[in-house]
């Protein structure tokens, strides 16, 4: 199978031996001429290109493959003075004497000015809002200095060969490099004394590399120089093979596993076969586009191209189509679904987003740029606009939401985040090492966190919220090799040859964990018992196998959507979808059907359940729920909600029709809740809750009729003292370990792994993947059976108590209902937030009502049923006899309105309330939920979730389902919003606000340009992509969103992934804490000698030059032709 086939090409010239032919194999291009210049060319589609020229041989005019045309004009002595594009968009170019570029005056005329010194080197650049940057040299030419209007950006030391020695930058933090004697880069030293060493081959070509923490790279190249295999400092060997013309046909692991690749005569990548033997098959056209793609199982993608080789359309597996429009030139301006439904977009001059219209003609982004094309203003279908204003180096310092709270933001020489300031003028703070790694995370109540990193930049110590010290240490691989808490307790971990962690042993025993071909987890094994999983040819779970020896089985569709659940004792469940893959249908094992319509917007509009009983959801233009009218099948209301929201986007107002009620809220300018008042109309209610807040975002204070509580806390936000009660104890790990609790004291007791494993008198154990398998007490036992195969929140599937009576749970949309051992069938309804509003029995009859608080505790039952789901069951959280939420990585208390455990996520400081590791979803319960106890889920609709980017989703695509899993309709729709979603995010208040802008844009373009391309992908390339795009975005300005998200990550890189194998199930943790940063050194090294020594001169030799030469293609075959 490893091969590449080979091809024979012919060219034929005319008699000026110029190119009139070019064959490859069956792919023919043509050139034609007119006085010696190329007139035409037709490639391997039939796509014809026409140039233009005025006398003297200058291109005037290129029209594309679809007719359309782009112009060009000239001074007298032959540089390019204007550039007007297939829409008639215009750039306008002036010059010096000596041919530089003096301005550029975009299409919306906004101009940036250049000068340069009497060399041609360019020594002032001056933006359209009149900030510059100017550029020094030495007499030998050398870029020596870089600075703004805010300071010095970078300098540079060059040794007398010209070699760069050091760069220092705006903090004065230092990087030193030393070379041999052919200038190959031979070492690498840090700003804080971390160094990296390289050795070389005679050629120059890479040999060893040992980083900063000891660990050796050794490289081995074959008779050409390809890399054949390397070998890490434990003697682990990764091989690779190529074709005859360089191509890499195969990579075998450590382990012995081989990915194998076959391509065509052109270099097209045909075949994949993975280690596991499963095959997938792709096909192009004449123009090397991918036309077919077809996975293991034999399900085909294909795939249709314009002249232009724009991607035009994608028929999925089962034969439904997304297509997509372009403007003239080449601006995504439509996205029609498989069922006709259309996203239309609108661009200003500069390609702008200024307008995404939904398939119900909302205009759901509005969007303004300042002169730099930075988006400055962002309106949504309401007509509420966000506003945002950044520094001189486009970094974001103010965002203001629609009601006028206002945040600012500070960074330092380097652009790194280093404080934001809230509108009650509360401060938040980062500090950074000499290496640019936070050392310490302010809140507004001061230090929160803080890091220690040794020279290596690993992170080696963290505080916690009870001022405890967690310790990492790592191996000679640079993996981590042990994790100690701050209770002083250590876990420890041992690898495989692949780097995958094979077993670790911590207080609760040894998990041992074994892997397929492919890297699934297929084994995971500790003392409460083993899970394993078989998988597909498409490395999807087909069955899994708890702890306790209960089987789920799994069957998926040609797309991959989950189309039957089997449960232990047999029961299945079948799921049905629809042409966008929207669940429509839930059968379970007793014939009892759920269904589900959408509007256009995707949108879930009406819900039919197996009691008859029907719901309908209204949604306005931002794609709020504004109205719930949930009867029953005999036309009896159940639930009937009304919603309306400020400009901000908060719930002020809910009233329940059946309840006869009205409830008002009231916000901060944080936008946490403060106030509801209850009122009924007949004026004789008037409930009101009240919260005050410190500014930490601590409730000191609630009041509810006479029930008043106050609430005392430490700096690090943990509860000392409730309504006088100060028995209240923390370990090191800020897990609470005693307090006052639903009136009465209640003690708390916490494995290694921050699991709660007693509250009182109940006990609690768990598998090796974190899922809560039984609890004990004097009530009895619970065994607890889950669905778990993927990252979603675990779906508890059966509840069996200690006299055998089970309890199954059937989800669709949600958890719709229960069945007993006695077959009682009851349904769940829910209010906007998920919270169980009201229980039916099979025929529809309401059994049970409940009504909450704020804060999610039970306000009103009549307990005719004992029910496990309460406050926001509907995602899957579970209530417990204890009145904790078990919120599966921590416990809430809605009696203390706070988590019982801390996150183990820092938080932002752009939105302090992120900061306090103990609050409910950022202190506003009314519009976010939280239920795995780790991210904050805003209540918002199909729209605005549509506003999500195309360069984050592909990433996030990829890197949870897989390349060959890539849904490509998904990616264009997001693409489609991607400008709207980035200038929302850049207000601070957007989800994907923590997203490092630059680094998903690098690895897009990667991707992007692989895919276009039909090569294969190489993932470190592809995180070495990700990584150097975002420092050197943060570097230049990252605008919206900036430097400290790159750095941050790094920690947060660090403590997650740890926290991750702590809490998370192994099946996606391991990949974490595997990771690693050889490939960016590499590439960074590689680059450092493409680019010789001046590697800061591309900033002024090479910038703007392109723009005198309309087209490189034409260029690059004359100088063929020449040749």
């Amino acid at each position: 199978m490893i091969r590449i086939s080979q091809t024979k090409s012919s060219i034929k010239y005319n008699e000026h031996k110029q190119i009139i032919e070019r064959i490859e194999g069956s792919k023919v291009s043509k050139y034609a001429y007119e006085n010696g210049s190329l007139k035409s060319e037709t490639n391997s589609n039939g796509g014809l290109i026409n140039y233009q020229y005025d006398t003297v041989g200058r291109v005037t005019s290129i029209i594309n493959e679809n007719g359309y045309e782009s112009h060009y004009e000239y001074d007298q002595i032959g540089n390019k003075i204007s550039e007007t594009d297939e829409l008639g968009n215009q750039l306008l170019f002036s010059y010096d004497s000596n041919g530089n570029i003096l301005t550029e005056a975009d299409a919306n005329q906004n101009v940036t000015s250049y000068m340069y010194n009497g060399n041609g080197k360019m020594i002032k650049e001056v933006n359209p809002k009149e900030n510059s940057t100017s550029y020094s040299y030495d007499a030998e030419d050398r870029l020596v200095e870089i600075k703004d209007d805010m300071g010095i950006l970078k300098t540079n030391l060059y040794d007398p060969a010209g070699r760069l020695l050091s760069e220092v930058d705006g903090e004065n933090q230092k990087t030193s490099y030393t070379y041999d004697e052919i200038d190959n880069v031979v070492l690498i030293e840090n700003p804080g004394g971390g160094q990296i060493e390289y050795s070389y081959y005679p050629n120059g070509k890479l040999k060893t590399e040992l980083n900063a923490s000891g660990e050796l790279i050794t490289y081995f190249y074959d008779a050409n120089w390809h890399t054949q295999k390397t070998i890490d400092s434990l003697g682990n060997q990764t091989v690779y093979e190529y074709s005859l013309d360089g191509k890499l046909i195969s990579v075998t692991d450590p382990l012995g596993n081989t990915t194998q690749s076959v391509y065509d005569i052109y270099g097209n990548l045909t075949e994949k076969k993975d280690p596991n033997d499963n095959i997938t098959k792709f096909k192009y056209d004449n123009n090397n586009n991918k036309i077919s793609e077809i996975d293991a199982l034999g399900h085909e993608t294909k795939y249709v191209y314009d002249n232009v080789n724009k991607l035009i359309a994608i028929t999925n597996a089962k034969n439904v189509t997304t297509a997509y429009s372009y403007d003239k030139k080449g601006n995504l301006i439509e996205i029609t679904d498989g069922l006709g439904n259309s996203i239309k977009n609108k661009y200003d001059s500069n390609g702008n987003l200024i307008k995404a219209i939904d398939p119900m003609d909302n205009v759901i982004s509005e969007n303004s740029y300042d002169s730099t094309n930075l988006a400055v203003t962002v309106k949504d279908a309401l007509g509420n606009t966000l506003t945002n204003q950044y520094d001189s180096r486009d970094n974001l310092t103010e965002f203001i939401k629609p009601l006028g709270n206002k945040t600012n933001l500070s960074y330092s020489n380097t652009n790194e985040l280093t404080m934001a300031t809230d509108s009650f003028g509360s401060t938040s703070s980062y500090q950074y090492n000499l290496d640019g790694k936070p050392i310490q995370v302010t809140g507004p109540k001061g230090k929160l966190t803080s890091y220690t990193y040794d020279a290596a930049e690993r992170l080696l110590t963290e505080t916690t919220p009870s001022n405890g010290t967690i310790q990492y240490e790592y191996n000679s691989s640079d993996l981590i090799a042990s994790v100690t808490n701050a209770r002083g307790q250590s876990r420890s971990y041992q690898y495989d040859a692949a780097d995958r962690i094979k077993t670790y042993t911590d207080t609760e025993g040894t998990t041992s964990i074994e892997y397929d071909n492919n890297g699934n987890v297929v084994k995971i094994s500790d003392e409460s018992g083993t899970i394993t999983r078989e998988f597909d040819s498409l490395n999807r779970v087909t069955k899994y196998v708890d702890a306790k020896g209960n089987s789920i089985k799994y069957a998926y569709d040609s797309l991959g959507n989950l189309v039957t659940l089997i449960y232990p004792n047999g029961h299945s469940v079948h799921y049905e979808y629809n042409e966008l893959n929207l669940l429509v249908k839930v059968t379970d094992w007793n014939n009892r059907v759920t269904s589900y319509t959408y509007d256009n917007n995707g949108n879930l509009i009406g819900t039919i359940r197996p009691d008859g009983s029907q719901l309908t959801e209204v949604y306005n233009g931002a794609g709020f729920v504004t109205e719930v009218i949930d009867k029953s099948a005999q036309g009896q209301v159940i639930n009937h909600y009304l919603y309306e929201y400020d400009a901000n986007g908060q719930i002020i107002k809910e009233t329940s029709k059946v309840n006869n009620l009205t409830y008002n809220y009231r916000y901060d300018e944080l936008g946490r809740v403060v106030e509801r008042k209850d009122n009924n109309s007949d004026a004789d209610l008037n409930d009101i809750y009240t919260y005050k807040y410190d500014q930490a975002s601590n409730i000191v204070g609630s009041n509810f009729m006479t029930n008043q509580k106050s609430m005392l806390y430490d700096d690090q936000n943990k509860l000392l003292n409730y309504n006088s009660q100060e028995n209240y104890t923390y370990d090191k790990d800020g897990n609470l370990l005693s307090g006052w609790l639903e009136n009465e004291n209640i003690t708390f007791s916490f494995d290694s792994r921050n699991r709660l494993i007693q509250s009182n008198d109940t006990n609690y154990s768990y598998d090796a993947e974190n899922n809560r398998i039984s609890s004990q007490s004097e009530q009895g036992s619970i065994q607890y059976v889950y669905s778990s195969i993927g990252d979603e929140l675990s779906q508890l599937l059966i509840e069996t108590d200690s006299e055998g009576n089970g309890t199954y749970y059937i989800y669709g949309n949600g958890l719709i209902g229960t069945e007993t051992s006695t077959q009682d069938y009851h349904v769940y309804h829910y209010d906007y937030r998920g919270s169980t509003t009201a229980v039916t029995d099979e025929r529809g009859a309401v059994i049970e009502r409940y009504s909450y608080d704020p804060y999610g505790k039970v306000s009103n039952t009549s307990d005719t049923i004992s029910t496990g789901f309460l406050f926001n069951a509907k995602d899957g959280v579970m209530t417990d006899d204890t009145g904790l939420y078990y919120m599966r990585s921590r416990y809430y208390s809605p009696d203390l309105m706070r988590f019982i455990n801390a996150d183990v996520f820092v938080g932002d400081i752009r939105h302090s309330p992120t900061l306090n590791r103990y609050a409910y979803a950022n202190a506003n319960p009314t519009m976010y939920v939280d239920p795995d106890g780790e991210y904050v889920t805003v209540l918002a609709g199909g729209a605005i979730g549509g506003l999500i980017g195309g360069s984050a989703n592909l990433i996030d695509q990829v890197m949870t389902e897989g390349w060959d899993n890539v849904s490509w309709g998904e990616v264009a729709v997001n693409t489609a919003t991607g400008a709207a979603s980035g200038a929302i995010a850049g207000t601070g208040i957007g989800l994907v606000g923590a997203i490092t802008a630059n680094s998903a844009l690098n690895m897009t373009n990667y991707t992007g340009t692989q895919y276009v391309n039909n090569e294969s992908f190489e993932w470190d390339e592809l995180a070495t992509s990700g990584v150097i795009g975002g420092i050197a975005g943060g570097l230049g300005g990252a605008g919206a969103l900036d430097k400290d998200t790159v750095r941050f990550f790094n920690t947060w890189y660090a403590r997650s992934e740890v926290a991750r194998v702590t809490n998370l199930p192994l099946v996606q943790a391991y990949s974490y804490v595997t990771m690693k940063s050889k490939a960016t050194s590499i590439v960074v090294n590689n680059s450092l000698r493409a680019t010789g020594a001046n590697i800061f001169s591309i900033v002024s030799s090479n910038k703007l030059q392109d723009a005198r030469n309309p087209s490189t293609e034409k260029s690059y075959l004359e100088t063929s032709n020449n040749k």
